[in-house]
């Protein structure tokens, strides 16, 4: 079952990019095959089963996490005349490493990946398990993004915004719960990403040009290396002019959401992007205050870099 011709600006932009004009595009699931005989509905099954299976694994971040941070490792600031220095939240800060839920020992990671390995402890055998319900979200949002792939025809980009999903969700459990971003996890994050986001890139060009336009794949890395510089310096200066507002886990973070916003719709869209999450910030605080009925639950502001992020590299064709 085809769905109806497409018509207008993505009719352009499909004659550009995917094929000649007139051409039919799957606007939802049908039977017809994919990739290899795959109809899109085996594709998006598979992307579930997929989506809950890493979730299990790198859901089990949230756990590892959940301890409250410490924080005597902050910096001492304007200290007053015969009175001791206030704390405020300096670089040093953060959840304390990874351990154990049960015997409270230092747990591993992976080299090169936000994920635990082994999921299971090497002092008292304990497993790791994600809460189930990260793992329905995270293969909710790898459904979702496979959608969004197929229906602007740029399965190419998958892989980095599934990459993109593995992290965001954990993280955005664990914020939630303790209030900071854990740099392990951040920083294991950059090296997938840079490689997933230039095999994007190269991609995206061979499909419009039938072979690598060196030039122009040229220019769009350097978009999003220069929208992470921009997203970075912006979040310092927010962390430096109120460091109790904002984390300096969030400028952390801001690197990989930034070289995404860049990849997605470049240098630009950093203050628009930077703008939409802060409302989106606002609004979620006031929503829990409500709810809570006190003024003392705070919400904070990493979730609401990511998903405005991932939203926007799903969005953005």
């Amino acid at each position: 079952m085809k769905g109806r011709p497409v018509t207008g600006r993505r009719a352009v932009h499909q004659a550009g990019k995917c094929g000649p004009p007139g051409r039919y595009f799957p606007y939802m699931p049908s039977s017809e095959p994919l990739l290899g005989g795959v109809p899109i509905w085996g594709l998006l099954c598979l992307l579930g089963l997929l989506g809950a299976t890493i979730g299990r694994w790198s859901g089990a971040l949230a756990p590892l996490f959940a301890q409250i941070p410490n924080l005597e490792t902050s910096v001492t600031v304007g200290p007053a005349p015969g009175s001791r220095p206030e704390r405020r939240p300096g670089p040093g800060n953060g959840v304390r490493p990874a351990c154990c839920p049960r015997c409270n020992k230092s747990a591993r990671l992976a080299k090169f990946a936000p994920l635990p390995t082994p999921l299971t402890c090497a002092h008292c055998g304990a497993s790791f398990r994600a809460p189930p319900v990260l793992v329905w979200t995270m293969a909710g949002a790898f459904v979702v993004a496979g959608v969004a792939c197929l229906l602007q025809d740029r399965l190419h980009d998958l892989p980095a915004l599934l990459w993109f999903i593995m992290l965001a969700v954990p993280l955005t459990a664990i914020d939630i719960r303790v209030l900071r971003l854990p740099t392990p996890v951040i920083v294991r994050a950059y090296p997938g990403a840079l490689f997933l986001l230039t095999t994007a890139i190269l991609l995206t060009h061979r499909a419009e040009t039938g072979e690598i336009a060196w030039g122009e794949a040229g220019r769009h890395g350097a978009q999003a290396l220069v929208a992470m510089l921009c997203s970075v310096a912006l979040y310092w200066l927010l962390w430096r002019i109120n460091p109790r507002g904002i984390g300096y886990g969030d400028v952390r973070l801001s690197g990989l959401t930034g070289l995404y916003i860049g990849w997605a719709a470049g240098p630009i869209a950093v203050l628009p992007a930077a703008f939409v999450t802060f409302l989106v910030f606002i609004v979620s605080t006031v929503a829990v205050m409500l709810i809570s009925g006190t003024r003392k639950r705070i919400f904070p502001l990493g979730p609401a870099i990511l998903v405005v992020t991932l939203l926007l590299a799903m969005v953005t064709p």
